[in-house]
C-alpha cells in the first residue's frame, strides 16, 4: 500500500477514536435495529463493516463482565454521616426509639419519639464534628503562646442543644 493510499484511508477512518467509541457504537446498533434511523452516510459505512447484529448489540450494552446491579448504591449510617443526608438515620433511630418503648412497656408521644430521634441525631452530628474538626479546638500549645479560639462549629448549641440538655441522657 502506498504511502498516499494510507493517508486516504486515516483521512476516511479519522474519526474512529477513543472518545467517539461509544457514540459510534449507539450509532450502530441503532443501524442494525433500523438502517434508516442513522445519516445515509453512516448507513453506507456500516453496510461496509459487514459485522453480526447481535454481537453489535451486546457490545452497546457494555462489557459482558460487568455486573448489573453495580455499583452498590450506598447508603446507612455511615454515609449519612459522611453526606449529611440525616433524613435515612432519622428514620431508623426513630424506629428504635419506638421499639425500644414499647419493649419496657411504655408509652411515648409522637412529639416526643421525633424531640428524641432530632436529639440522637444531633448528638451524632456532633460527634462527627469533632471527629472532622476536633484538632482546631485541641490545645496544642503547652507554652501558651497561641491564643487559640473555640471553633463555633464545635459547640453543643451549634446542634441546637442548650445547658439543660448537657447532663440529659441522649440516645
Amino acid at each position: 500500500m502506498a504511502r498516499q493510499d494510507i493517508n486516504e484511508a486515516l483521512a476516511q477512518t479519522g474519526f474512529l477514536y477513543g472518545g467517539n467509541a461509544a457514540y459510534i457504537e449507539d450509532l450502530y446498533a441503532r443501524y442494525q435495529a433500523d438502517p434508516k434511523s442513522v445519516d445515509e452516510q453512516w448507513q453506507g459505512f456500516f453496510a461496509g463493516l459487514k459485522d453480526e447484529g447481535q454481537a453489535i448489540v451486546q457490545n452497546a450494552k457494555g462489557a459482558s463482565w460487568t455486573k448489573p446491579n453495580w455499583p452498590i448504591h450506598a447508603n446507612g449510617e455511615l454515609v449519612s454521616a459522611l453526606d449529611g443526608n440525616w433524613a435515612v438515620v432519622e428514620k431508623v433511630v426513630s424506629d428504635k426509639l419506638k421499639g425500644k418503648a414499647q419493649a419496657k412497656g411504655v408509652e411515648i408521644s409522637a412529639a416526643d419519639v421525633q424531640q428524641a430521634t432530632r436529639d440522637s441525631v444531633r448528638a451524632i452530628m456532633l460527634i462527627r464534628a469533632y471527629r472532622m474538626r476536633g484538632h482546631l479546638h485541641a490545645k496544642l500549645d503547652p507554652l501558651g503562646i497561641e491564643q487559640v479560639k473555640d471553633t463555633e462549629e464545635l459547640s453543643p448549641a451549634a446542634f441546637g442543644f442548650g445547658e439543660a440538655d448537657l447532663d440529659r441522657k441522649i440516645f
